[in-house]
């Protein structure tokens, strides 16, 4: 194959975190080789990637882009998608070939305290750990550390793979990469520093600006974000159990002797088992596993003792099923069980005949309140507190989400029309207590507020343009023009890096001002807190007694100087990258 010319995107790779996020679609078969290989896209470092594997990624990033976006991608967006694949995939070698190269480890301990500690915002919002509305912490660590339950597998391998090893390279890379030692003395001897300094004041409320009312709104749309609110709801409830008729118990069990009989002619118990049974086993087919013969029932242990393996049970009513059972293996002591279970659920008669009941419920909730009217009707009330559309408080998420879609149509107070769950095989009666419906706060509320801040933000940006012009007219006499202009002078003697001027902490522009002038290179103008500064130092000398350490002074750098270093670090890891491309882009992915 002919090597392409195509080279990943590298001007942005700010995506990382959602990459990360996402736990790489592509998992690379490491296979070190000098030469193109068969079936082989491409090599990047010295790392053969299988065309399968690049496929697999491509794809992967196609089919995200048409759930986001709700539509297939264009040429242009092919190729982007195309050049974005090969950009992950770089990355992932790279951060590899780093964890290797530092021999970072994790292990499984470390993955679970991890989680335990440090519990990861979507976790706390996933309906799956929420119980009547709130965040279960119990459940979670349940089944976190359970080894049958793979709920969370997902999330415990890309704390694994990624997670906790990207943390453990930043620190190895703070420490020995990022800044040289020499870097590392020069700042923390600024940090160290305490100077006599003039600071010339430039107050941004004397100077006049207008803003519009349009303006105001235009901020306001583009930021809708800023002003959202939580949308949430509360509810009184009661719920009517609906109970199954001798009439219900015979036409479940028809049903289930009309399976057993298709069965007896040959049908494929699991299909069966998916088409039918209600059962939680039916997602794994109808499968019970392994059970003891002393923990059967006496009925069942009667059941099976006649059938061979392979053969079924004839239904047998269990609580609110009939179940069918097929002997799958015996042994000495166990015998190896699948079920089929048809629920016995009410029928339209019995659901009917308690939805008068509910609508009873209603009528007299419109005059006197759910809660009294439960009360008349000798029904337990129940109530929710604050729930959102996420909120799972019955035990029926369907209905949970209903009723909040529901309510936020409706005003507080409302009493909600009855709604059925086949879940609960109930009624459930709803009013509405505590409403919030709105997705962000009306404009006329924050209107004054955006107002404020829009006229903040222009007066400090004038202000820093006039201070800046003013410095360039009289940068030979600074001093002397700012007395002339009656402009504010503030004299701070001895100021360290923890020290204020005009009660604004100096600490995020300190090192600056001192490394410009010990370098002898000209101050810049500052905006900070409600006023912009322009400085004049007059002296400089070394503290007797550091306040700033070491491991300070390099935190100092990666949280201030260069907070975005990580990624800087990584565009270039990627520039350097040796990366060969033979897969066909024209002939294959578009």
């Amino acid at each position: 194959m002919k090597q392409q010319n195509i080279k990943p995107d590298i001007t942005n790779t700010r995506f990382f975190g959602s990459l990360m996020a996402g736990l790489l679609l592509f998992l690379v078969v490491l296979s070190s080789c000098a030469v193109q290989k068969a079936d082989s896209a491409g090599m990047i470092n010295g790392v053969n990637i299988p065309e399968t594997s690049f496929l697999e990624s491509y794809k992967g990033h196609f089919t995200g882009f048409v759930l986001e976006k709700d539509r297939r991608p264009d040429e242009k967006e092919k190729l982007e998608l195309y050049q974005k694949t090969w950009t992950d995939i770089t990355i992932h070698i790279i951060l590899k070939e780093y964890f290797n190269k530092y021999n970072i480890k994790v292990t499984q301990s470390e993955v679970l305290d991890t989680l335990m500690t440090n519990i990861p915002a979507s976790i706390t919002k996933a309906p799956v750990f929420q119980t009547n509305g709130e965040f279960d912490k119990a459940l979670y660590l349940k089944t976190l550390t359970s080894e049958s339950n793979n709920t969370l597998d997902w999330l415990k391998g890309y704390y694994y793979e990624y997670y906790i090893p990207l943390a453990k390279l930043k620190t190895e890379l703070q420490t020995r990469e990022i800044i040289s030692r020499q870097e590392l003395t020069n700042l923390y001897n600024i940090l160290n520093t305490e100077a006599d300094i003039d600071w010339v004041v430039f107050d941004p409320r004397q100077t006049k600006v207008e803003i519009s009312q349009a303006e105001i709104e235009n901020y306001y749309h583009a930021n809708s974000a800023k002003y959202a609110v939580s949308r949430y709801a509360g509810f009184g409830w009661v719920t009517i159990p609906v109970i199954s008729t001798q009439a219900d118990v015979g036409e479940a069990k028809a049903k289930a002797d009309s399976i057993y009989y298709e069965l007896g002619r040959g049908k494929s118990f699991a299909s069966m088992v998916e088409t039918f049974s209600a059962a939680p086993s039916a997602g794994k087919g109808g499968a019970l596993g392994f059970v003891r013969y002393d923990e059967l029932t006496p009925t069942l242990k009667t059941a099976l003792e006649g059938i061979g393996t392979g053969n079924y049970t004839r239904p047998q009513k269990i609580d609110n099923y009939w179940v069918i059972y097929q002997l799958a293996e015996r042994t000495k002591n166990m015998v190896k069980l699948n079920e089929l279970a048809i629920a016995i659920a009410p029928g339209t008669a019995s659901k009917t005949r308690i939805k008068d009941t509910a609508i009873h419920l209603r009528d007299l909730s419109l005059q006197l309140g759910l809660q009294t009217a439960a009360e008349e009707m000798d029904l337990a009330y129940n109530k929710t507190g604050k729930v959102t559309a996420d909120s799972v408080w019955l035990q029926d998420a369907d209905v949970c989400a209903y009723l909040i879609d529901r309510a936020y149509a409706q005003t507080k107070g409302a009493v909600l029309e009855p709604v059925y769950s086949q879940t609960m095989r109930a009624w459930i009666v709803a009013q509405v207590i505590e409403l919030q419906p709105l997705e962000r706060k009306p404009l006329v509320e924050v209107n004054d507020d955006i107002a404020a801040w829009l006229k903040s933000e222009r007066q400090k940006s004038q202000t820093l343009d006039l201070a800046s012009s003013w410095v360039a007219a009289n940068i030979t006499n600074l001093r002397q023009a700012a007395i002339r202009d009656g402009l504010e002078i503030v004299s701070t003697g001895n100021l360290n890096y923890d020290g204020e001027v005009k009660s604004i902490p100096v600490s995020s522009f300190f090192s600056d001002v001192i490394s410009r002038y010990q370098n002898k290179k000209d101050q810049t103008v500052i905006s900070a807190g409600d006023f912009v500064f322009y400085p004049l130092v007059t002296k400089t000398s070394k503290l007797s007694n550091p306040i700033i350490g070491q491991q300070e002074a390099r935190n100092f750098y990666y949280n201030s100087i260069e907070p975005d270093w990580f990624n800087k670090w990584l565009d270039q890891r990627i520039k350097e990258a040796r990366i060969k491309i033979w897969y066909d882009y024209s002939l294959n992915v578009r």
